[in-house]
């Protein structure tokens, strides 16, 4: 995915298909303290195209009842901010001795959305910015299909009739043990790109 249309979707990344979907988060909501320095307002500046400047994109971490965040992702417009309800987000943070993610699910006002998996992600705090990494696919995929970690990798059909398996789908359904230990083994492979950060709204 490209870096720009990253940071335009941030949250919306797990419905995209092409990054590795988590059936168990690394820690249970509540199950470690959250990290309360994340509440606030967030926003990506928009970039200079050749339209003209993209719009802002704002990230709103609000702490809900049940021990996570609730997040909102909006732009501005002309008229003002107008909210993406697509963006909707529940995020709870784990932390293994100097690292920190974010456990990523989309929030669904049904309650019925039951197989929606975990997008994990990587973040850091840096004064008024938070950097963040998403997870590669690539070791997760290789774990999966050589039977390292449970999980599925969908298989489709090539224009000669082969059926091969998908480079960019898999379905991650380790338990929360062996995610712990996958990703402390693993953890420069699968965080292996840059970081991107969002600026605190003042």
């Amino acid at each position: 995915m490209k870096i720009h249309r990253l940071l335009i979707l941030l949250f919306l990344v797990l419905l995209s298909g092409c990054l590795p979907e988590f059936k168990n988060p690394l820690t249970a909501t509540g199950e470690q303290k959250l990290d309360k320095r994340l509440a606030g307002l967030w926003m990506k500046s928009g970039d200079m195209g050749a339209t003209g400047k993209k719009p802002d994109i704002h990230y709103n971490f609000s702490l809900s009842e049940n021990k996570q965040y609730y997040v909102v992702s909006s732009w501005e417009t002309r008229g003002g901010v107008r909210k993406d309800n697509g963006g909707l987000m529940h995020i709870h943070t784990s932390k293994f001795k100097d690292r920190r993610y974010m456990n990523v699910k989309p929030h669904d006002p049904t309650g019925k959305k039951k197989e929606n998996g975990y997008l994990i992600l990587k973040y850091k705090l840096d004064g008024d910015k938070m950097g963040f990494s998403i997870s590669n696919i690539g070791p997760f995929r290789e774990a999966v299909l050589k039977g390292k970690l449970k999980g599925t990798v969908p298989k489709y059909k090539q224009a000669d009739g082969n059926m091969v398996d998908s480079k960019y789908q898999v379905k991650v359904a380790a338990s929360q043990r062996m995610l712990q230990k996958f990703f402390s083994k693993n953890d420069k492979k699968i965080f292996a790109g840059k970081f991107l950060f969002l600026d605190r709204k003042k």
